[in-house]
């Protein structure tokens, strides 16, 4: 395990470097990570001068150390400015995530940075249509009164929140902006502060900083972004040449047809990979297990359980087209980790297909292992299912 984190976090100094470029001096000392055991239910804590790491972001190829990035973002982003309460988590998430790629693309490149941006509207999309209709978890500011925060917990504050924070970039330009975020991080060093706290102090600072402001500050519904539900009004800066690659060829499997270069995606960068089997899944009702079990058999090894931003999304349309062959890797990989971002939606996954006694099997059997927030989230699912269940035919799929 020793060297093999050495290897996966050898650009961990890189990484903090590239972020005080853009931000300011380091403000803790030293930085040190340490990997929890598989089960830890994140992919990080960005505790002060320790974060806690999951294995589960060792993939061998680094393809997954934006997770990192992100933590070492949260030293001035969420440890020294903090949000007052859970209703601006957003504060914390939005702006790390921001970060987060400003790092990715000092270190790998804009294009690099767009995709990742692209992987995470496909994922908040995915969190948005988890939820009721309208859903006040689906807004930056939920109203929790009442509620255990943890029953809100989804893409939503990191990406509407990072969609929200760039857009602001777009409006004043990058040089202002990063200007802004020195200010920022001195002005409420070691604080916690609120939405509304953040609203007056960027308002203040376009008044002072930016020529014409009024026409800036105009552009903002504040209303919008910060409480409405669903989809933000501004959707990024449009998406990227390699994005639009992986999502053409996914269309070619979703028209019914099987591309005569099937084998094309094993070449994608990891990135595009997530955007491809990403756009599947969002159209698994046009899929087949015979047309999984294609794309199997190009390359074997990529799709067990190694990267788990791949296989979550991968053995989630195993699942939703009964591709069964592929379930004693879903069996190994629930077994193993405890990241309830990958685990949870396997489980609700296998309770939409129909599979409830299935999700109840491997739950009863792994749960020991789990964390206890991953454990109380699947179980509220589960039962949840269980309370809605109907007797009436399940829906049978092909199978091979």
């Amino acid at each position: 395990m020793i060297p093999a984190a050495k290897h996966e976090f050898e650009q961990m100094e890189d990484m903090l470097v590239a972020l005080e470029s853009y931000l300011l001096p380091y403000p803790w000392g030293s930085y040190k990570i340490v990997v929890l055991p598989p089960s830890f239910p994140y992919g990080g804590m960005e505790n002060p001068l320790l974060t806690f790491i999951s294995p589960a972001i060792m993939t061998g190829d680094r393809s997954l150390t934006n997770v990192l990035i992100h933590e070492i973002a949260h030293s001035w982003t969420g440890n020294l400015v903090s949000c007052k309460n859970w209703s601006s988590f957003w504060l914390n998430e939005g702006f790390t995530v921001f970060l987060e790629r400003k790092g990715v693309a000092i270190l790998s490149g804009e294009e690099t940075a767009k995709l990742a941006a692209y992987v995470g509207l496909q994922g908040l999309n995915d969190s948005i249509n988890s939820y009721e209709k309208d859903s006040n978890f689906t807004s930056l500011t939920p109203q929790l009164k009442g509620r255990n925060p943890d029953d809100a917990f989804s893409l939503v504050p990191y990406e509407k929140g990072f969609l929200f924070v760039t857009y602001l970039e777009s409006l004043i330009g990058d040089e202002y902006f990063q200007d802004y975020m020195r200010n920022f991080i001195k002005d409420f060093w070691y604080k916690s502060i609120d939405s509304a706290d953040f609203k007056q102090h960027f308002i203040n600072y376009v008044r002072t900083k930016i020529d014409s402001p009024e026409e800036v500050l105009e552009a903002i519904d504040w209303n919008t972004w910060l409480t409405k539900p669903g989809l933000p009004p501004w959707l990024g800066h449009g998406t990227s040449g390699l994005a639009k690659e992986a999502i053409r060829f996914a269309n070619q499997f979703l028209d019914g047809s099987i591309p005569p270069n099937k084998e094309r995606w094993v070449d994608f960068s990891v990135q595009q990979k997530i955007i491809f089997f990403n756009t599947l899944l969002q159209n698994k009702q046009k899929l087949t297990a015979k047309v999984l079990h294609v794309i199997f058999e190009t390359n074997p090894q990529f799709l067990l359980p190694r990267n788990a931003e791949i296989f979550t999304p991968w053995m989630r349309l195993c699942i939703a087209t009964n591709y069964s062959e592929r379930f004693p890797e879903m069996r190994t990989f629930l077994k193993y980790f405890g990241r309830f971002k990958y685990i949870r939606p396997i489980y609700k996954e296998l309770v939409e297909a129909g599979r409830l006694d299935m999700a109840k099997e491997f739950f009863e059997e792994f749960k020991d292992h789990y964390h206890k927030i991953a454990v109380e989230l699947i179980q509220h699912d589960i039962e949840k299912a269980i309370s809605l269940q109907t007797p009436k035919q399940e829906e049978k799929r092909e199978e091979l």
